[in-house]
C-alpha cells in the first residue's frame, strides 16, 4: 500500500517505476506488482467505497442543501479532465482537448461535505460534459438514482432535465435577465463545493496531473 500511495501521490518523474524502485529499494517489476495488487483489492471494495446514497441518506443530503435554498437537491455535479502524460496509442487525437493536453474526461458528484458519491469516467478528452451525462446511468436509469423531485446542481454546460438544474446559459444576442443573473450568482456559491472536491482529489493524488497510463484499448480505461 505504501508503494501504491507513493506512486499515486507523485507527479512526473517522481511517479516513474525506476524512481520508486530506488526509493523503496525493490525491483521495478515489484513496484508494478504491488501497485496492481493494491488497486485490484481497492476495486474489489468499490461497492462499499463508492456507492450512490440510498433514499434515507439522500434525504439527509437534501436537508443540508435546503438550508442554502435548494430543497431536494442531492448533490453537485461537474466534469473534470484527468491528464495523460503521453498520447494514447489508439485514437490518440480524440484524447486531445482544448487545454492542449491529452486526457480522459470524468463526471463527478459530491455532497456538501465533499464526499464523492458518483464517478463516471473513461471518455476521450474531446468529449463534452453533456455527452457523458447523456450516456451515464443517471440519465439512462434515473429511477435507480432519484426519487420524485430530486435533482443535482450543475453549471451551464449541462442541459436542464427533471434531475439536473444548471445555471442559466447566456444565449447569442440575448443578455441574462436580472433574475437569471442573481440565480447564477447564488448557484455558483453553492456549486463551488464540487470544484473544491475535485481540487482536493487532484492535490492529494498528484499523479492525476499527468497520469502515466498507456491507453491502447478500452480495457485500459476501466
Amino acid at each position: 500500500m505504501m508503494v501504491t500511495l507513493k506512486r499515486l501521490g507523485c507527479f512526473g518523474n517522481g511517479a516513474s517505476v525506476g524512481m520508486l524502485a530506488t526509493f523503496f529499494r525493490i525491483a521495478e517489476g515489484t513496484v508494478e506488482l504491488y501497485t496492481n495488487q493494491c488497486i485490484t483489492a481497492i476495486l474489489a471494495l468499490k461497492p462499499q467505497l463508492l456507492a450512490w446514497p440510498d433514499r434515507v441518506v439522500r434525504e439527509e443530503i437534501s436537508a443540508g442543501f435546503k438550508d442554502v435554498g435548494f430543497d431536494q437537491c442531492v448533490g453537485l455535479i461537474d466534469g473534470t479532465l484527468i491528464v495523460l502524460s503521453t498520447k494514447p496509442e489508439q485514437d490518440g487525437p480524440n484524447y486531445y482537448n482544448c487545454k492542449g493536453t491529452y486526457g480522459i474526461v470524468t463526471l463527478m458528484i459530491c455532497d456538501q461535505q465533499l464526499n464523492i458519491r458518483y464517478l463516471y469516467t473513461g471518455w476521450p478528452g474531446c468529449s463534452h460534459d453533456q455527452r457523458l451525462m447523456t450516456n451515464c446511468g443517471l440519465t439512462n436509469s434515473p429511477n435507480d438514482f432519484f426519487s420524485s423531485g430530486e435533482y443535482l446542481l450543475a453549471d451551464s454546460a449541462f442541459v436542464p432535465t427533471p434531475n439536473i438544474v444548471p445555471a442559466f446559459k447566456q444565449q447569442r444576442n440575448r443578455d441574462l435577465t436580472e433574475m437569471e443573473h442573481s440565480f447564477n450568482c447564488h448557484i455558483s456559491g453553492v456549486r463551488v463545493g464540487i470544484k473544491n472536491c475535485i481540487g482536493l482529489l487532484k492535490n492529494r493524488f498528484q499523479s492525476l496531473r499527468g497520469l502515466r497510463l498507456r491507453v491502447s484499448g478500452k480495457r485500459d480505461l476501466i
